[in-house]
């Protein structure tokens, strides 16, 4: 049997682990929700392709440095 000391930080140390994965999980959501807004505004602001199949964009060449 553990001393009352060591039995109550035991206790204390799994409650303060409980809530941290709370809280970690509450962040993580949070995340996740900002990353979907971010998503969804990227796709509304992205003009359609155009309707003679040609490329929006023209590729660009990298620079070695």
């Amino acid at each position: 049997m553990l001393p009352i000391g060591m039995a109550e930080t035991r206790r204390l140390t799994k409650d303060r682990l409980a809530d941290f994965s709370r809280q970690l999980k509450t962040l993580i959501d949070k995340a996740q929700d900002l990353r979907d807004e971010i998503n969804r505004s990227l796709i509304a602001a992205t003009p359609p392709p155009a309707a003679d199949g040609s490329r929006r964009r023209t590729s660009r060449s990298r620079l070695k440095r």
